[in-house]
């Protein structure tokens, strides 16, 4: 996991802290199967305690997927 920013494109707001999921370059196959599947999982996934998809980049490598950050994480 990574930590990144987005652009939101909003006058008079800063960019928005995302968490960013990067699928290895030269992963095999299955690998980016489970990974396109994940995303499948993660799009129709709406809770409050589960962090949000915001993102996917599925152009070229690395496929990333890109979630809401979280900046105190409560175990």
């Amino acid at each position: 996991m990574y930590k990144g920013e987005v652009n939101t494109g909003v006058a008079g707001e800063g960019p928005l802290l995302v968490a960013i999921k990067a699928l290895k370059e030269n992963a095999t196959p299955k690998t980016q199967a489970d990974f396109r599947r994940e995303v499948e999982l993660m799009t129709d996934l709406r809770h409050p305690n589960i962090v949000c998809l915001l993102g996917v980049v599925m152009k070229g490598e690395p496929l990333c997927m890109l979630f809401e950050y979280m900046t105190q994480v409560c175990l």
